[in-house]
């Protein structure tokens, strides 16, 4: 069975062919969240495997909600004789708080991990996390929980190679994704550059070295894991729009909060790409985004017939 809140989570669950049973919450005025399954039809169901989908709001992020909602409806099963879940959070909450900067700073990915695990999920399923392709990975901070790091590059691959760009250039910003750079590049049997990144752990602040590469007249795609601020990829595109290229667009896995997307949206002659790992219902949406939804129950059903 899948519980969700969404269509998302919906059309997870017809693509696999199983029932579907939805998450409501309510929130009071004072913030605290009350969540509530249909345990009437829970007792109805006879797969006692339960697959837990959660997704931030795009334009209204709540990462502390889903994890709260998580931990939740997680007992929430439990106690009603549901021992085997999974849990699918198609963005990984705190994958980039994976470690102290500064003396006294919490592991929060750690700590959230912990939770996790407390819960007794047997698999974690996520796309692209912040530290997908990189020596320290997200597998690291689990022990018991299987953690599945999909790469949505062939989504973008796809859909990039049908514009028929003649002379497409990859640039990654920063070192990190360096991974995702080059599965794309091969895809597009392109060239790509990823340029040396470096952050103020006290104030924030991003400093990224300037293509090195001749990007004159070149179809440059900036590729990263994510965008909240923007800071980072609008940097990367100030840098790129430098050296001439014929084209700029940018490609995200992961996009979210308004002054973000705002601020990417304002770039000149850019077409902004991303997936539908956030919720963004009833949402004018100034970006083009990749449906997740085909490429999760595919993985998804050749996890079950393991």
């Amino acid at each position: 069975m899948v519980i969700g809140e969404s269509v998302f989570s919906e059309a997870i669950a017809r693509g696999l062919q199983t029932d579907f049973i939805k998450i409501t919450s309510r929130k009071f005025p004072d913030r605290e969240i009350k969540t509530r399954i249909d345990v009437s039809k829970l007792k109805k169901i006879e797969d006692r495997t339960a697959l837990i989908v959660i997704r931030a709001n795009r334009f209204d992020p709540d990462p502390n909600d889903c994890i709260l909602k998580i931990v939740l409806i997680a007992n929430t099963l439990t106690k009603y004789g549901i021992q085997q879940k999974d849990l699918l959070l198609p963005y990984m909450f705190y994958a980039r708080q994976d470690g102290e900067r500064l003396p006294g700073e919490s592991n929060t990915l750690g700590i959230i991990a912990n939770i996790y695990e407390n819960l007794s999920f047997n698999n974690l399923i996520t796309v692209n996390s912040h530290l997908y392709g990189k020596k320290h990975n997200i597998q690291e901070f689990f022990k018991s929980i299987k953690v599945q790091d999909l790469s949505v590059t062939h989504l973008f691959a796809s859909y990039i190679f049908a514009k028929n760009f003649k002379n497409p250039f990859i640039i990654g910003p920063g070192i990190g994704p360096e991974k995702m750079a080059k599965e794309l590049s091969i895809s597009l049997d392109c060239e790509y550059e990823c340029l040396p990144k470096s952050r103020d752990p006290e104030t924030g602040r991003v400093d990224i070295a300037p293509p090195e590469s001749d990007l004159l007249n070149k179809d440059v795609i900036i590729y990263d894991d994510i965008a909240s601020s923007g800071g980072t990829t609008e940097l990367a595109y100030r840098l790129s729009e430098i050296k001439d290229p014929g084209s700029l667009t940018i490609a995200l896995p992961h996009l979210w909060t308004s002054p973000g997307i705002t601020r990417l949206s304002l770039l000149r002659s850019i077409e902004l790409i991303t997936t539908n790992s956030f919720r963004s219902e009833h949402v004018k949406r100034p970006f083009t985004e990749l449906s997740l939804e085909p490429m999760l129950v595919k993985h998804l059903q050749n996890l079950s017939n393991k």
